[in-house]
């Protein structure tokens, strides 16, 4: 019987939004799990919900590699090596930065963005 009212206890608590020690918890998991499913109902709030979460993933990814490069172009001695190794290490980063940078040379050279010109010292990329 104890057990059963302690339960029954902790059920009120997180129901009421009530953490173990008395403080206010703004949403209990249910409560968030409830309001997500009423918004869910209406199919245009879903779509940009949908949006926003995927913009935010996005986002985040893009920083990261923003990151890596931040950590590239920091570096004060950049060697050959130090650049070889940062290049096996964000081998994906480094193949799309190329496939842009081909693909911003071949709309140059057609005549799509018209003033883009080679980096100095530079003709074939990166």
């Amino acid at each position: 019987p104890a057990g059963e009212d302690l339960e029954s206890l902790m059920r009120c608590l997180s129901q009421g939004g009530v953490s173990l020690i008395g403080q206010r918890r703004f949403l209990t998991q249910e409560q968030c799990r409830k309001s997500f499913l009423r918004r869910n109902k209406n199919p245009h709030i879903n779509e940009r919900v949908h949006a926003v979460r995927a913009l935010q993933s996005t986002l985040k990814a893009k920083l990261v590699e923003l990151e890596a490069l931040e950590q590239l172009l920091g570096e004060a001695s950049l060697t050959s090596d130090t650049f070889r190794r940062w290049k096996e290490e964000h081998q994906e980063l480094y193949q799309e930065l190329r496939e842009g940078w081909a693909g911003r040379q071949r709309q140059g050279h057609d005549g799509g963005l018209g003033g883009e010109q080679d980096p100095p010292g530079e003709a074939a990329g990166p």
